[in-house]
C-alpha cells in the first residue's frame, strides 16, 4: 500500500486506467468552513462540476472491483450521492 498526499486532479492524470484498488478522498465540503480553501467556488453548481471532474477521473483509474470512500458534508450530501450513483455502485454509507 502506498499513500500519496497530493492534489488529486493534478496527480490522477498521471495514472493509467483501471490501476487503483482504493481511493479515499476528503475533498472540501464547500461553505462548511470559513477558510478560503472551502469557499473557492462561485456556488453549489460550480462546486459540483468540480467534484464531477474528480469522480470522472476516479472512475477512469479505479479497477473494476475497486472501492471509493468519499467524505462529504451534509449540506450537499444528497446531490453528491446522485452524482456517485451515476458512475458507481453505492454499496453502503458510513455516517
Amino acid at each position: 500500500m502506498e499513500s500519496l498526499p497530493a492534489d488529486c486532479l493534478e496527480f490522477i492524470w498521471s495514472l493509467p486506467e483501471n490501476s487503483v484498488d482504493l481511493i479515499v478522498t476528503d475533498p472540501p465540503y464547500f461553505k462548511v468552513k470559513p477558510e478560503g480553501w472551502d469557499n473557492q467556488w462561485k456556488g453549489d453548481d460550480d462546486y459540483l462540476k468540480w467534484l464531477e471532474q474528480c469522480l470522472a477521473q476516479f472512475w477512469r483509474v479505479l479497477k473494476p472491483a475497486g472501492s471509493l470512500y468519499l467524505f462529504c458534508g451534509h449540506r450537499l450530501a444528497s446531490d453528491i450521492e446522485i452524482m456517485m450513483r451515476e458512475r458507481f455502485s453505492v454499496l453502503n454509507h458510513i455516517i
